[in-house]
């Protein structure tokens, strides 16, 4: 299994509209998926599962896993998307785990994932420096951080290089929310000097933005489907480079 966090310190980028729609591209593609929320906010769940009643979610969910209340393969629900399922959160989730230590995550939940037969495991998480984004990062293959071409997101990247060491070595940057302006153009270019940015450049559309606050896909084709697409061949492109996966390495040192 291979594990993508989606990740940024900073909010408004658009981390779930990247984990929701690279999750729909990969099962598009016959691939097994496992989308999971990390974060309070629980968008991604709501995305997948916004027709679920709260009285269910609210015993059954990814906090509940974390605290070994439940199973995690209790908590797995399926989508409305053949082949991809949701590990959902709910809006108790950050007051959960504050207090939490990674190693905790580490050894309880980290190792839950080694039970898994799901081809590719999409983790949504916070945006701000916290205890899951550091255990995202940690078990993770690859991290794709959204990141618009404005300068006071570049802060975020900083923040991010902070969190666990040897992070940049599996770090893409996804350019998000990119405008025309020849400025942002540059700003692309400058990351590139830096990091290992995704071949594709995510736009600014208000169709993207519709289809995610309506819990959709968006339409098969369209401009912005193509724009995930290809980052879903990218993904699939690195996963094959690496030779990576959740199997072929401990979790735990």
């Amino acid at each position: 299994m291979y594990i993508v966090v989606i990740a940024s310190s900073k909010g408004g980028v658009g981390k779930t509209t990247h984990s929701t729609n690279l999750a729909v591209q990969l099962a598009r593609r016959g691939k097994r998926v496992l989308a999971a929320d990390l974060d309070l906010n629980n968008n991604l769940t709501d995305f997948f599962l916004r027709n679920l009643e709260r009285g269910a979610l609210e015993k059954r969910n990814i906090l509940k896993c974390i605290l070994g209340e439940r199973e995690l393969g209790e908590c797995i629900y399926k989508s409305n998307f053949e082949g991809l399922d949701v590990l959902p959160s709910t809006l108790s989730f950050g007051a959960g785990v504050k207090n939490l230590e990674v190693e905790y995550l580490l050894r309880v939940f980290g190792e839950g994932f080694e039970t898994l037969s799901y081809d590719y495991l999409i983790l949504d998480t916070p945006g701000h420096l916290s205890v899951e984004l550091e255990f995202a990062v940690i078990v993770s293959d690859l991290v794709l951080s959204p990141v618009c071409p404005r300068r006071w997101s570049y802060q975020g990247m900083k923040d991010l290089e902070e969190v666990a060491e040897g992070i940049v070595e599996k770090l893409v940057v996804v350019p998000s929310l990119v405008g025309r302006g020849k400025q942002e153009q540059e700003r692309i270019l400058n990351l590139k000097k830096k990091y290992r940015v995704s071949r594709v450049s995510i736009g600014k559309l208000g169709s993207i933005e519709k289809a995610t606050e309506e819990g959709r896909e968006l339409k098969p084709g369209s401009k912005g489907d193509l724009w995930f697409e290809a980052l879903a061949s990218e993904v699939i492109e690195i996963e094959k480079e690496s030779g990576r996966s959740l199997k072929s390495r401990r979790v735990i040192g």
